[in-house]
């Protein structure tokens, strides 16, 4: 589960959530205006981490086999 946080835009807190089932390649489109936190969490609930490339409004996360889980932009 994640923990939302403040966001520096000013907006408040914010959060995108997006589902993945067994992919070893993520690509998440975003309006916020910084880079956001990423957590990505697998569907045992386990925090995990993959290579994460920020681009001007989107995030992809490269993982080495495919897997499924949750990540939470924030």
């Amino acid at each position: 589960m994640a923990i939302p946080i403040y966001s520096p835009s000013g907006g408040g807190i914010t959060q995108t959530t997006t589902e993945f089932l067994n992919q070893s390649s993520v690509s998440i489109s975003h309006s916020y205006s910084h880079k956001p936190r990423v957590i990505i969490v697998d569907s045992d609930g386990n925090q995990i981490m993959g290579d994460i490339e920020y681009h001007s409004n989107s995030v992809t996360i490269t993982f080495a086999l495919a897997i499924s889980g949750t990540v939470y932009l924030t």
